[in-house]
């Protein structure tokens, strides 16, 4: 199917939910997804440690169920979360607790300092980053900033979940830095910005995956960008 933008994306979560299908099946569905092909990649590679770095929001959310799920099958987790635990919401916050329940380690980020700790924390051979997703579009700045800079110069590959933290799925920009991933696994329909500007560069190998939106509701969505497409020109 044709690559959408953000617009789109977020007018197939509303059709999700107004068809019954709930957010937190989705996450679910998401982070199963993610720790399939990050087992994939951590055993080709012969290691069992993986590092996840978090937001507070769906993104992050997805990032704790695979963290979660790696745990489950005797891989090292480690989960860093940018942000406090008390500011993760809604389905996130329910995938948050899952996780603490079953005991996987994790810190806070909240400071420029914690992320210059980090340096010598990074010992993994996989990092995925669940920190930021379709739903951001402006500029990175402050400590993401520099944990960006840090986990691109770190040389430890990196697994982007749904789209490369701070790449806009829409245009490819990135303003002024975003993660630049060995793989992206993608949901639903692949993103515009993967094509456009850096998004090459960013998005690396990309796996698109459906994660229970009916073959109806992928096609209602590529209907929608393509009248947005049309008004456009």
């Amino acid at each position: 199917m044709m690559p959408v933008s953000a617009e789109t994306m977020r007018e197939l979560d509303r059709m999700a939910e107004i068809s019954g299908i709930s957010a937190l099946s989705l996450m679910e569905n998401a982070g199963e997804a993610i720790s399939e092909k990050a087992c994939e990649l951590l055993r080709s590679l012969k290691r069992t440690r993986v590092v996840i770095f978090c937001g507070k929001g769906n993104n992050g959310g997805d990032g704790f169920v695979a963290g979660r799920k790696l745990a489950e099958r005797g891989f090292d987790v480690r989960v860093y979360l940018m942000g406090k635990a008390r500011d993760v919401r809604n389905e996130a916050a329910a995938k948050f607790r899952s996780l603490m329940e079953a005991d996987v380690g994790l810190d806070e980020i909240g400071s420029e300092t914690d992320i210059e700790q980090l340096k010598n924390k990074l010992d993994c051979s996989l990092i995925i980053d669940a920190l930021l997703g379709t739903g951001f579009s402006g500029s990175v700045s402050g400590p993401l900033k520099k944990l960006i800079e840090l986990l691109n110069s770190s040389g430890i590959p990196i697994l982007a979940v749904d789209i490369p933290s701070g790449l806009n799925p829409t245009t490819g920009g990135v303003n002024p830095v975003g993660i630049k991933a060995r793989w992206t696994i993608s949901f639903a329909l692949s993103k515009k910005g993967f094509y456009e500007k850096g998004g090459p560069e960013h998005t690396g190998e990309l796996v698109v995956t459906n994660i229970g939106f009916s073959e109806k509701l992928l096609k209602k969505a590529v209907e929608f960008e393509q009248r947005l497409c049309a008004i456009s020109r």
